[in-house]
């Protein structure tokens, strides 16, 4: 199987058993869940949801996100995609996402679309912003992988994403295509598109996941005690719809009444 240049950036967080191991194959379309707000009634916005490695498809609705949702009052569409591990590595995750979710939906008529990712799928939703920009409303991001050791390392030496100079950028180095783009974000309104970011202490992605979050609206992060984990995100996922209901979060108007 031919290794695209995307998935080069996310080698890292792959053990060998892992690389070596059996993964799902990918398939055209890619397999969705739908969960309508009411059954034959199209609601303005669609909430996509993009799993972490090893997640099914519906572990979204297994660890209560589905739920926690419309208690909050989110009146919204949603849909959780079988991205999985496969569709990086064959290079294929973004045309998927885009012609098989993104762009039909557009073609029903949603006005807003919001992607909702954890691990290896918020990577997925902050570079499929970056690859194709404009197309996405908001982003919610839960522990994202954002590169290797050795950008990390750089960025931080530099002091700040802010001041970090990208330098030449590879046609393949696609990791340092993201932290560019996010320097780019970073200088401009935080509105094109939003971006939450929600993470624990204790994660393995807290370093660069904090020099993230130097770049965004504070009170657009949301931290919690916790490991790379769901018992980690559940609460972080409740905390921000409990406190961004009504400012327009995932396409509820402002002061609505749940």
């Amino acid at each position: 199987m031919r290794i695209s240049s995307f998935a080069h950036g996310i080698l890292s967080l792959l053990v060998l058993t892992i690389l070596t191991a059996c993964v799902p194959a990918t398939k055209i379309p890619v397999d969705t869940v739908s969960y309508p707000y009411k059954a034959g009634a199209r609601q303005e916005c669609l909430i996509v949801f993009l799993p972490g490695r090893g997640a099914a498809v519906t572990d979204y609705d297994k660890e209560g996100f589905i739920d926690t949702a419309r208690q909050a009052g989110i009146r919204a569409d949603m849909v959780s995609t079988d991205l999985h591990l496969g569709y990086y590595i064959d290079g294929t995750a973004f045309m998927r996402l885009r012609e098989d979710v993104i762009q039909p939906a557009r073609s029903r008529g949603y006005v807003c679309i919001w992607l909702v990712g954890i691990s290896l799928g918020a990577y997925g939703a902050l570079a499929y912003e970056v690859k194709y920009p404009g197309e996405i409303t908001g982003l919610v991001l839960f522990a994202p992988y954002l590169g290797d050791k050795e950008i990390i390392d750089e960025i931080s030496s530099a002091g700040s994403v802010k001041t970090w100079k990208p330098g030449s950028i590879a046609e393949s180095d696609y990791q340092r295509k993201l932290w560019a783009w996010i320097k780019e974000y970073a200088s401009k309104p935080h509105d094109s598109p939003v971006i939450y970011l929600g993470y624990g202490k204790k994660d393995r992605f807290a370093r660069e996941d904090g020099l993230l979050a130097e770049t965004l609206d504070s009170n657009r992060i949301i931290t919690g005690p916790g490991i790379h984990a769901w018992t980690t995100w559940k609460p972080l996922w409740q905390s921000l719809l409990n406190t961004e209901v009504g400012s327009g979060f995932l396409g509820v108007p402002k002061f609505q009444n749940p």
